[in-house]
């Protein structure tokens, strides 16, 4: 009796350390997609996405300063917990395309001066890019159309 007491406690000593190294390896994990979306940019979209949003309420009841006073609140509520809430939501999606170490070689990058330099580009590039496909994407119609008027 004696020793099956003692297996029972090995065995859930052992279960209990392993699930709390996983906890410790999800929790290390999180940080670092925390850490990447920080440092490659995208909380920065966030925020201004949660900002965007709300000012437009804010703008549409400018004469109630009471709901833009509650607005502001909301906005900072919402930057802490939902940014919180989001990362979550995208650990899992960062987990089935990247290792851990994949992670740190993509923090490492974001820290170097051409990281930086990808990071403060990539807006601007990003709104060129998307002028010059919609008049790439309207040549492709015109032509798909002229083709359909040939035939």
């Amino acid at each position: 009796m004696r020793k099956m007491i003692l297996l029972f406690l090995i065995v859930a000593g052992t279960i209990q350390q392993a699930n709390a190294q996983s906890e410790d390896s999800t929790d290390t994990y999180r940080d670092k997609v925390d850490e990447l979306l920080i440092l490659g940019g995208s909380e920065q979209v966030f925020k201004t996405a949660v900002g965007n949003i709300l000012k437009m309420y804010k703008d549409k009841n400018s004469d109630n300063q009471e709901l833009v006073l509650f607005l502001d609140k909301l906005e900072e509520r919402m930057l802490k917990e939902s940014l919180n809430e989001l990362t979550d939501m995208l650990v899992p999606v960062y987990k089935k395309n990247f290792t851990a170490e994949d992670l740190d070689q993509l923090i490492a990058f974001y820290k170097t001066d051409i990281g930086k330099k990808l990071v403060e580009k990539t807006p601007a590039i990003m709104e060129e890019s998307m002028q010059i496909g919609q008049l790439w994407g309207r040549k492709v119609a015109e032509e798909v159309q002229a083709e359909l008027e040939k035939n």
